[in-house]
Order: C-alpha cells, then sequence, then structure tokens
C-alpha cells in the first residue's frame, strides 16, 4: 500500500505540484543512511535527484547560518560508520547521479581494521550456541528473542568509561572466532580508499571508538571528539567540519558535549532527532531523518514531501 501510494504520487504530477507549493519547501531536509543495497539505494536516488535538490551538507550549514539560500526542497545525504560498501558499491551511485555525501567515520576502526565493537556484540550475541553471556560480573541469559538480549548488553556496555567498556569486550570477544561472512557487512572503510573516494573532504567525525558520549568523564569525551578530527585531518590531508554523535539520540549528549564537539572546531553536528533543518535553530543540533533499504524511494520522496500525514496517524 505504501508503495503504491508513493508510485502514484510521483508518477501522476501530484508530488511535483505539491513541491512547488509546500509550506516548509525552504527547509531542508538531511538523510542519515547506515548500510544499503545498492538497487535500494539507487531507487532512492532516482526520486530524490528527480523531485528534491540533493546538496552538501556545506551548503546546508551556510543557509542555516544567515549564507546563502538554498534551492526549495533540498536535502543533504550523510552515512554514519564508514562501511566499506560505501566503497566498492554507493559511491559509483553517487557520482552517477552527481549527488554529494558525507560520511561520518569513526577512526579506531580504520585503524584497527576490527568492524565497529557494537557489530562485534551483536554478531556474537546473534551467533553464539551459548545459553548466556557474562561482563563486568553481568550475565546475560540469551534466549529465543537474541534482540533483547543484544539491547540488554547494549545498555550495559554503555553506561561505562570507554577503558572499562573495552575491557568488557576483552572478556566477551576474548578467544571468540566470530562469523567472516557475518562480519563482512561492517568491515570499515581503509584510509586509502578514503582518499581515493570521488570527495575525500566529504568525511566527518564520528568519534574514535563510537561511545556513548553522555556517560564519559569530560576528558575521555574530549579525547573522542577532538581525536576523531586529528586523525581524519592528518590522513586525509582536508579540513574536517562536521560531526555525528554516536548514536544521536537526545540520551547520547549533553550541553558538555556540544561545547568540546564547537571547542575541537566543527562547525556543525548532526543528530538523529526527526525533523527538518530550520534557520535560527543550533547547528550543533542538526535533525536528520533515518532512512534504510525497507521501503523504495517513491516512498521516501512522498515521506519528506509532507503528503504521507494523510495517510497516516
Amino acid at each position: 500500500v505504501k508503495a503504491a501510494y508513493g508510485a502514484v504520487l510521483c508518477r501522476s504530477g501530484a508530488l511535483a505540484a505539491w513541491l512547488r507549493v509546500r509550506p516548509g519547501r525552504r527547509h531542508p531536509w538531511i538523510l542519515n543512511y547506515h548500510h544499503i543495497e545498492p538497487q535500494a539505494f539507487e531507487g532512492h536516488l532516482r526520486a530524490l535527484a528527480r523531485h528534491y535538490r540533493i546538496v552538501t551538507l556545506d551548503a546546508c550549514c551556510e543557509h542555516l547560518a544567515g549564507g546563502a539560500p538554498l534551492a526549495p526542497n533540498s536535502v543533504v545525504l550523510t552515512f554514519d560508520d564508514g562501511y566499506r560498501q560505501l566503497c566498492g558499491q554507493l559511491f559509483p551511485l553517487l557520482e552517477r547521479y552527481g549527488a554529494p555525501a558525507t560520511v561520518f567515520v569513526p577512526t579506531d576502526p580504520v585503524d584497527t581494521r576490527e568492524p565497529l565493537w557494537f557489530n562485534r556484540v551483536k554478531t556474537l550475541v546473534r551467533t553464539t550456541a551459548a545459553a548466556a553471556l557474562s561482563a563486568g560480573g553481568q550475565e546475560f541469559p540469551l534466549g529465543p528473542d537474541r534482540e533483547a538480549a543484544y539491547v540488554a548488553v547494549m545498555r550495559h556496555l554503555n553506561r561505562q568509561s570507554v577503558a572499562a567498556r573495552d575491557a568488557m569486550l576483552r572478556e566477551l570477544l576474548g578467544g571468540v572466532e566470530l562469523p567472516a561472512d557475518r562480519l563482512e557487512r561492517y568491515e570499515p572503510l581503509t584510509w586509502a580508499e578514503m582518499r581515493a573516494s570521488p570527495s575525500p573532504g566529504s568525511y566527518g567525525g564520528h568519534t574514535r571508538s563510537h561511545p556513548r558520549l553522555s556517560r564519559l568523564p569530560r576528558a575521555e569525551a574530549e579525547a573522542e571528539i577532538r581525536g576523531s578530527k586529528e586523525r581524519l585531518e592528518e590522513m586525509l590531508g582536508v579540513p574536517v567540519r562536521h560531526f555525528a554523535y554516536p548514536f544521536g539520540g537526545p540520551d547520547s549528549f549533553t550541553g558538555e558535549t556540544v561545547e568540546l564537539v564547537r571547542a575541537a572546531g566543527f562547525t556543525s553536528a548532526v543528530t538523529t532527532a526527526r525533523g527538518a533543518c530550520r534557520q535560527g535553530g543550533s547547528l550543533y543540533r542538526l535533525p536528520r531523518i533515518l532512512c534504510d533499504g525497507s521501503v523504495g524511494g517513491s516512498v521516501v520522496a512522498a515521506r519528506l514531501s509532507g503528503l504521507w500525514l494523510f495517510v497516516t496517524t
């Protein structure tokens, strides 16, 4: 039903007509991707390129700060976590459609060549034959609902300092050989791939190891934030201006975190709060819309237009 409704809007001309007059057409959207299959992503790009203007995050922030205006119905594409899938599968599509994107990269996985810690934990929880896992003196039963077990483990790990979390990860993952076919999806980009990508300047900070910054002491949070910027600039040789809070929800950063991001030299920071961007709002709390391959491009285009609200509650 969703796909049919989106297709009717796109093909009938109703969406195009609405986008010319819709009240919010001057407020840009920032879209947030992580991992998406190429065929699904091309469908998104096709619909977005037809009905919206895909602009850089730099241009969006300049507009929000009171600078040059953006074209109506502008969208920004962002990717979190820096998966290697981008290089082989998604960058060619972005080039084909002339679509800029910003990729937020945690730097430690690029250096260690290991997938992000929570992806390794997720793989362990989903594949182990053990009846329970233990970390930091706490036991986590693994019943039929492995997703609930994963959430419980993550909640516990995210309460820790970086050092305590890493010690618990060694306890959980030490001596365990995780299935390579499950981890392939989470393989990080390499520095060489980033330097050779269509726009090496389109990378942003995402901390060093992807912790929940709101739970860290100030010194640790600062090291994670500033360290990611310095490492990216050292390895890519270009300024790094934008930042994404790991996890991105309102409980994942604080006012102090925002000040640390600003003090590190970033000019903006994105969250996972839903909404369009508006002039006068904080450039360090920019909202984004989460996107994945579960719906087609026509559905994404319809949702962003606001017409989706007429048939959903």
